[in-house]
């Protein structure tokens, strides 16, 4: 949201203003990576509770024994469903939510296998001639989008529909994304005039650009 904020500095400050009206009865949950940045950008007068994979965390992801855990309970995640890093990244803070309201673990616990993700977030729009569509139409910038597409496989055999009106970001993780072998890529919208030259120049003839999505499915 860079066409609205400027810089990321004043996108920061904006979303730091949910915890302008905090008080020790609050608790604000934010991720490990920001956490020393918000302690020295604001009085914090709640309960600062981080998740990440440093243990100083107060929810701790560990992915290679599929866990998280926090100072009440060992969560087993093993199955949790929604793919990718960052899912399990907003799991372990909604387990701290919970925690933080009452929530008893035991239920919490119950509850991990029957999250469902958003819907037009990675969410499957049908299947043709053996093709599958995902629709990710939720995602309006890049970081949101690659987040999603960090646990994607068969990348080789995927055709990415991209674009629409960019935002005012780096497209360079788009480009090393690329890198590492798509199967081809759609772009539409005004984004063509943007991102075309730089796309190009990594995947050459994979690069297909079109007017709209109806074009796209041609």
């Amino acid at each position: 949201h860079l066409e609205r904020h400027e810089t990321m500095e004043n996108y920061f400050r904006a979303k730091l203003k949910i915890a302008d009206l905090q008080n020790p009865n609050h608790s604000l949950i934010v991720s490990e990576k920001i956490r020393e940045k918000i302690l020295n950008s604001t009085s914090v007068q709640c309960k600062l509770l981080s998740f990440g994979r440093a243990t100083t965390s107060e929810a701790i992801l560990d992915e290679s024994s599929s866990e998280i855990r926090t100072s009440k309970f060992i969560y087993d995640i093993s199955r949790f469903y929604l793919p990718g890093t960052h899912n399990r990244e907003n799991l372990a803070a909604a387990i701290l939510a919970s925690e933080a309201i009452g929530g008893k673990p035991e239920s919490i616990q119950a509850q991990i296998p029957f999250f469902m993700g958003l819907p037009h977030r990675f969410q499957i729009a049908g299947e043709k001639r053996g093709i599958s569509f995902i629709n990710d139409s939720k995602s309006t910038n890049l970081h949101s989008m690659l987040a999603g597409m960090s646990a994607w496989k068969n990348l080789d055999r995927t055709c990415l529909i991209l674009g629409g009106r960019p935002k005012q970001e780096d497209p360079k993780p788009l480009y090393d994304f690329l890198m590492r072998g798509i199967g081809c890529v759609v772009l539409i919208g005004e984004a063509r005039s943007v991102w075309e030259k730089g796309i190009r120049n990594v995947i050459g003839e994979k690069l297909f650009s079109v007017e709209n999505l109806d074009e796209a499915f041609k």
